[in-house]
């Protein structure tokens, strides 16, 4: 069970030409199963690299989180298209262009302002999905997606070049998705069916090359 105990606002905005990167130092963290996991940075995929159903969303943010041991939790959220995103407009005013400095946010950036209302998540093991592909990786993927507006994706993706950042979905290779505290209502929206990224594959060598598909999760909690 993930408990989000999120603190303080962001230190910097970076932008290292892959990403526009929102850094915290005391920004809080999750606690899984009782295990504390602290934020490290905020940044987003264009576009998403989960998918659920098939449908593939907009941007996917990513709330990156470290143990002192070094494992790694990861909070996935999914935006489709539709109104204005508040917090994305804050992070797109105040990012620095490539090559720039960094840059404080002019307002504050709380990270409980990216997370959806409903706390409802699905959940499995995998890795990052860039360099160095790093494994046992914890991931929780939001159920409930929040909308961004097709200007404001275009413009986020324009800071880092314009190409898109996200890696394509593949199998699941034995790995069991499990979905917790999803509401009653949500769930007869959609069949629960999400495929994830290729970096969470167990061999990544061969990420680029494995073929879409959507796995369903299995329910618990």
């Amino acid at each position: 069970m993930v408990e989000f105990a999120y603190s303080g606002s962001a230190d910097s905005i970076v932008n290292d030409g892959d990403f526009v990167r929102v850094k915290y130092a005391n920004g809080g963290g999750i606690r899984i199963d009782g295990r504390e996991y602290e934020l490290i940075e905020m940044h987003t995929h264009n576009s998403s690299e989960h998918a659920v159903d098939g449908e593939s969303f907009a941007l996917e943010t990513h709330l990156v989180h470290k143990r002192a041991s070094g494992e790694i939790a990861v909070v996935g959220i999914l935006y489709r298209l539709g109104e204005p995103n508040p917090v994305m407009r804050q992070i797109i005013d105040a990012a620095p262009y490539q090559g720039d400095a960094d840059v404080a946010p002019p307002a504050p950036l709380q990270t409980t302002d990216y997370l959806p209302t409903s706390g409802g998540y699905y959940a499995y093991h995998g890795s990052l999905t860039t360099p160095p592909y790093t494994e046992g990786v914890q991931w929780i993927v939001m159920a409930d997606a929040l909308q961004v507006s097709e200007a404001q994706a275009r413009r986020l993706a324009a800071l880092t070049g314009g190409a898109a950042n996200s890696r394509p979905v593949q199998p699941l290779n034995g790995r069991n998705i499990t979905t917790h505290g999803i509401r009653a209502d949500a769930a007869a929206n959609h069949s629960g069916a999400i495929a994830i990224p290729a970096g969470a594959c167990v061999c990544p060598g061969r990420c680029a090359a494995v073929t879409a598909q959507t796995a369903h999760a299995s329910t618990r909690g």
